[in-house]
């Protein structure tokens, strides 16, 4: 048993967003590791260019790489791969060391955004039921700026920690959707919604299983 925790955490996690707009997705995704799991393993954050620049140090052993977003670097495992997890637009798979994690082009239905929610609450108690001996990690997120900022995942709706909030948007643009309303802003909030309730399942259901199998 301890041989397989200190392998685990000899291992390194890499996130690599897509786009600029998808780097808050992946510091909030290593937010939920952290606080779930502690410092079990290396995490880092990578551009698309970093990756590219620094693919060849990679090792097949030790690291893991998970594509936040569909980007250059991504498409090829996302074309090849069958998605492990794909609903409400929201999708995710695996090709040995490499993952991928991202939202599908399309305009989510009201029916499917109703999903979403529902997903989000459910996964909301899983982590917060799994977390609670670490509930005080939650004040270090919201009073460190340098290591993540709430105000640039969520906008104006920084009224409460991160896992929370995505219901304080899902009620927000539900009541669009019922007046008929699909704006910009509101098509931003859904794809808001759906990345961070995406990085919520994805730590939940299949981080354990990514990092603990073996491709050595």
């Amino acid at each position: 048993m301890n041989d397989v925790i200190k392998s685990f955490d000899e291992k390194r996690l890499i996130l690599v967003y897509s786009s600029d707009s998808k780097e808050k997705y992946a510091e909030f995704l290593k937010y939920l590791i952290t606080t779930g799991e502690g410092e079990k393993c290396k995490i880092e954050i990578w551009s698309d260019g970093n990756y590219r620049n620094n693919k060849s140090g990679i090792s097949k052993k030790s690291d893991r790489v998970l594509f936040i977003g569909h980007g250059d670097s991504s498409k090829k495992i996302i074309d090849t791969t069958e998605h492990e997890f794909n609903k409400a637009g929201m999708r995710y798979g695996f090709n040995g060391i490499k993952g991928y994690a991202y939202i599908g082009r399309h305009t989510v239905r009201h029916d499917e955004y109703k999903e979403v929610l529902r997903l989000y609450s459910q996964y909301k108690t899983i982590f917060e039921n799994k977390t609670s001996q670490l509930l005080d990690s939650l004040k270090y997120v919201r009073g460190n700026q340098k290591d993540i900022d709430i105000l640039n995942i969520i906008g104006s709706f920084a009224t409460v920690d991160p896992v929370a909030i995505g219901l304080e948007i899902g009620s927000e643009v539900v009541k669009a959707f019922d007046n008929k309303n699909n704006d910009d802003k509101m098509r931003r909030l859904r794809r808001r919604q759906q990345q961070l309730c995406l990085m919520l399942i994805w730590y939940i259901d299949a981080y354990q299983k990514f990092m603990e199998t073996d491709y050595s």
